[in-house]
């Protein structure tokens, strides 16, 4: 999809989007969906019908008799039409104080990642991080996978705490840790963006909302002037721009990226007052509890929101709302479509989104 400004409709092929969530009890830990876009960002399916096809999962992962902890989070990354899914232990191994018991780490033979193959829908492992993380953020960047460990699990952090994955070789290292201490212990990595060279940390917590900036090439962390604000998920940048969630359901935020230069000829980072974009209006029942959501990039200026939530009014239903739309001038938001399809979820007590991609139905 072009990176350039102009409609992903012009392209003339269809597009899939890919939904990853975290499962709560039942059967098994998470499940792929699937929502396909026609050429106008017309979401289909049987979206126009009075009673719409429940949306089935593309596949369902780990059933609850692996060798994966209670409580886990899923992270996931999509390289060449696969998905790398990587699980950070949940309350198994942190956060922790000096009172509390701290447990055994799950070793990271038992937490392997797992590569899912869009096209053939094979499931494969591939090598394990060095350490295992009771909370973590997983990055595609630079052609490789960044697997970070959240501020707040300070003092229990690990001592590979921040790893990149090679794809190519298979093969993890470790990188220079965050700047763990006692003023980051409450808070936690809300977003993330990746801008020449380096990944910005949207940080959020009892602290003032701030960004650090890990520069890949240095392999050098460092603050970043920015406005009292955070993003959610992954910001999308185009040009010098970048798109993303806030921190309230349904907001899109866009902000600038000013880029200087150090004494020592280094890129030096700050990021412009963020504006909230109006126009959004998305199709989804009232009043939903626990909603999580995503946002994923289209091509140009259009992009689709993915959302679900908890309504209590069925035991069996999810809704799972799909909005597309366009950033026309002016940052004004045109909605090109939004529908809810419902999820079924017989079998386990419901979702929440964790990430979510696109891919190309020539």
């Amino acid at each position: 999809m072009s990176m350039k400004g102009e409609s992903s409709s012009k392209q003339g092929e269809e597009i899939s989007v890919f939904v990853l969530v975290t499962t709560f009890e039942g059967d098994f830990h998470g499940a792929l969906f699937e929502v396909k876009l026609d050429r106008r960002g017309q979401v289909m399916g049987g979206c126009g019908a009075t009673q719409p096809p429940l949306l089935d999962p593309v596949a369902r992962f780990f059933e609850k008799d692996c060798n994966i902890p209670e409580f886990y989070t899923f992270g996931g990354v999509c390289i060449c039409n696969k998905l790398y899914l990587l699980l950070s232990s949940g309350s198994d191994i942190g956060p922790c104080n000096d009172d509390d018991e701290i447990t055994t780490p799950k070793k990271p033979d038992s937490l392997n990642g797992y590569i899912f193959d869009i096209k053939t829908r094979a499931l494969v492992k591939f090598s394990p991080p060095k350490a295992s993380k009771s909370s973590g953020t997983v990055i595609h960047a630079y052609e490789k996978i960044y697997f970070l460990l959240d501020p707040f699990c300070f003092p229990c952090e690990p001592e590979d705490s921040f790893e990149r994955y090679d794809p190519i070789n298979d093969s993890w290292e470790s990188l220079k840790p965050f700047p763990y201490s006692e003023d980051w212990a409450t808070t936690k990595i809300t977003g993330h963006a990746v801008y020449d060279g380096s990944i910005l940390f949207s940080i959020y917590g009892r602290r003032q909302p701030a960004v650090m900036a890990y520069h890949e090439n240095r392999d050098y962390w460092e603050p970043i002037k920015v406005e009292d604000f955070c993003w959610s998920g992954k910001a999308l940048v185009v040009g010098n721009t970048m798109y993303a969630l806030s921190l309230q359901p349904g907001e899109v935020i866009a902000f600038s990226v000013i880029t200087d230069q150090t004494d020592e000829g280094h890129a030096a980072f700050s990021l412009g007052k963020p504006l909230l974009l109006s126009g959004m209006e998305i199709k989804f029942p009232p009043n939903p509890s626990r909603r999580s959501q995503y946002l994923a990039h289209l091509g140009g200026l259009e992009f689709c929101l993915v959302q679900s939530g908890f309504t209590y009014k069925d035991n069996y239903r999810q809704p799972l709302s799909i909005t597309t739309f366009r950033i026309e001038e002016g940052n004004n938001i045109k909605i090109l479509h939004s529908a809810v399809r419902d999820v079924d979820i017989e079998g386990f007590s419901g979702f929440l989104v964790s990430f979510c991609f696109t891919h190309t139905v020539p």
